[in-house]
């Protein structure tokens, strides 16, 4: 590299805050974009989305489960029947049917999206006692489940 592609370099991620090269054509206006979103996730009829095509504009899934900004986190980890672990943070106050869906999900994606997950059960083993975790309304802050393993265990 010479002098002056360094400089260029240098001159774009000062100044454009990346070394990216800049995009040939306009971006999108606030309110070509306030237009796209309305027409794709209100699905607003009287909305017109016309955004230019060298415009992209990701679009990333909303987890409920997930803490707010400010929440308090639940991290844990459960192990399936095979062996394999899966982790995940909730909001301390989510249900613990949150994480009963979120383990009948990942059953469905290991069985490569069969709709029939058999029936389970989730257990956490602590020293020589096993506490079977309810789908119920209370929330996993009262179950004291956080940094905990959880076993799910197929109903035989």
């Amino acid at each position: 590299m010479d002098v002056d592609e360094l400089m260029a370099s240098f001159a774009a991620v000062t100044m454009h805050g990346s070394n990216r090269p800049q995009a040939s054509g306009q971006a999108a206006t606030v309110d070509e974009l306030t237009a796209y979103f309305r027409a794709i996730t209100m699905h607003d009829a009287g909305a017109t989305a016309t955004i230019r095509p060298q415009v992209s504009v990701p679009v990333a899934p909303v987890d409920q489960d997930e803490p707010a900004m400010g929440e308090e986190a639940c991290t844990l980890r459960v192990r399936l029947p095979d062996g394999r672990f899966i982790c995940k943070t909730f909001g301390a106050g989510r249900p613990a049917t949150a994480l009963f869906r979120y383990c009948h999900s990942a059953l469905a994606a290991c069985s490569g999206g069969a709709a029939a997950t058999p029936p389970f059960r989730l257990l956490r083993l602590a020293g020589g006692q096993t506490d079977e975790i309810r789908p119920d309304e209370s929330p996993l802050r009262d179950l004291g489940l956080h940094h905990c393993t959880i076993h799910l265990v197929f109903w035989v």
